[in-house]
Parts: structure tokens; C-alpha cells; sequence
């Protein structure tokens, strides 16, 4: 275990848990993530997907509602009463949330972007940039020392905090000289919590056998949405710094099988409804 501390360690488990518990909220993330795009989707048709995953109607509705209130529905111009699009704010928002969903392996040079950072993050009630360190892949070390293996998506973070008037930023890319980078590893990335989600991302694909349309289309949806948590806890680390037993190449290629499977059927299922 990792005497990482528990404030910027929190949360890749909170998130796992929340969405454990197969909130409406989670549901409607991962169908707007499958099936949202540029064209509208029909209300009755993304209630009655939440309904297939055990979502009542009633708090699918309040789940699509609170989407709206928040700026990532609307109503799309044009079109029969009862349908919803997503907004540009919307896509964004999908788009950072999902950015390693079928991610492949990255391409690493053996350096490591390291920043410290003061300022609001400090004074931040929201955790908004801790937390958007934490999307894209950062770790925490403690005391405003923040990691990540050293790529164009770190490098884009350095850029955009740096231009950030409220925060003091220090940072760049180098190689480290600890003599142990496991340990370093551990003590930045809760690497408990993240096997522990592609632990149960197996246990649910272990689970599922549908037999009908209907049944796949729910089955794909519960995979997405589990393996969206995979996907927002892993940082996606290069595999020279990771412990040998390492579980995300294994399920990465569980889940291209299971996308060849389901998917193709599931969005046919989901346009008959």
C-alpha cells in the first residue's frame, strides 16, 4: 500500500464506486458516449436503454433533465418534440471523460513531465484542476508535485496551466534519477484502486451472456460503462513502469473482443428502438 495522500488519490476509487453502484447519471454517460453525435437521439429511445440496465424510466428522465440544466442537452432545432442533442460543451465533455477509452498503449521516451503547481488549485473548493490533472493522466507525489510519463497530451497540460494568471506553475520534461521508479509509481498512482476496477470490469464481462438484441444492447452498455471507469482511473502508464502482473493489456484485449462482438448489434438494437 501507498502512503500516497488520500486528497488527490480520492478520486479515481470514488468514481469507480459511484459508478458501481449503476447510477442513472453513469447509465446516460455511457449511451450518450456510444450513440450521441452530431444527430439527435430520441428521448423514449435512450429512457428505454436505461431501462434494459435496470435504470427506471423516472430516473432515466431526471438523469436526462440534470444533463440539460447542466448545458450538455438541449433540444435541437427543427426536429419532433422529444428528441435531444448534445451540445458542443456536451461533446467536450465526453470527449476528456473518454480520451482512453480505446486508447493503445503509448509511445514512451523514457522522460517524465514534472510540475509543481500553487496557486488556486490550492484554494480550489471544487478540485477543478486537481481533478483535471488527474483526467489527464497526472499523479500526485505530494506537496503540489504533480507526474505523468512525458507526451504531447503532458506537454499540452504544462501549456494550458502555464497560461493559467492563478497559478504558479514550474515544470518541464527529464528523465529521473530515483533509483527506484516503481516506487515513485506507486506513491503518485493509486495502482490498487485501478487494478481493482479492471477486476471488476473482468468479473462483469464474466458475468454477461445475452441471448436476444435487446439483451446485447444492455450487455454493451453495461460494458461501456464499466469500462469507462477503467478507463478514467488508468493514467495509462508505459509498461517498463509498471509491476510485471499488470492487468490493463489483458483487458484492453478483452474489450477489442468484446466490440466485435456486441457492438455492431447493440447500435442496431438501439436505432429499432
Amino acid at each position: 500500500m501507498s502512503d500516497h495522500p488520500s486528497s488527490e488519490r480520492g478520486p479515481a476509487v470514488v468514481e469507480s464506486a459511484e459508478l458501481r453502484a449503476a447510477s442513472a447519471s453513469s447509465t446516460l454517460l455511457a449511451i450518450l458516449a456510444e450513440f450521441a453525435g452530431a444527430d439527435p437521439l430520441p428521448h423514449a429511445a435512450v429512457v428505454r436503454t436505461m431501462e434494459l440496465v435496470g435504470i427506471r424510466a423516472a430516473s432515466g428522465r431526471q438523469a436526462i433533465s440534470r444533463a440539460a440544466r447542466a448545458g450538455a442537452l438541449e433540444r435541437p432545432p427543427r426536429v419532433q418534440r422529444g428528441e435531444v442533442l448534445l451540445t458542443s460543451e456536451g461533446q467536450q465533455t465526453l470527449h476528456e471523460m473518454h480520451r482512453g477509452d480505446d486508447a493503445p498503449d503509448p509511445v514512451w521516451d523514457g522522460q517524465w513531465t514534472l510540475m509543481s503547481v500553487r496557486g488556486r488549485i490550492d484554494q480550489d473548493p471544487a478540485h477543478a484542476t486537481r481533478n483535471r490533472l488527474l483526467l489527464q493522466g497526472f499523479g500526485s507525489l505530494g506537496g503540489g508535485l504533480w507526474i505523468a510519463p512525458h507526451s504531447e497530451r503532458s506537454d499540452a497540460v504544462l501549456r494550458l496551466l502555464g497560461e493559467d494568471p492563478t497559478i504558479d506553475l514550474v515544470g518541464g520534461a527529464l528523465r529521473l534519477l530515483h533509483p527506484d521508479g516503481a516506487h515513485l509509481v506507486e506513491r503518485a498512482w493509486d495502482l490498487d484502486g485501478i487494478r481493482m476496477s479492471y477486476d471488476l470490469f473482468g468479473e462483469l464481462a464474466d458475468s454477461l451472456a445475452p441471448a436476444d438484441p435487446e439483451g446485447i444492447l444492455a450487455a454493451w452498455v453495461r460494458i461501456r460503462r464499466q469500462w469507462s471507469v477503467v478507463s478514467r482511473a488508468d493514467p495509462q502508464l508505459p509498461e517498463e513502469a509498471l509491476p510485471p502482473d499488470w492487468p490493463g493489456t489483458a483487458a484492453r484485449a478483452r474489450m477489442a473482443e468484446l466490440r466485435r462482438r456486441w457492438e455492431e448489434p447493440a447500435h442496431r438494437a438501439f436505432r429499432s428502438l
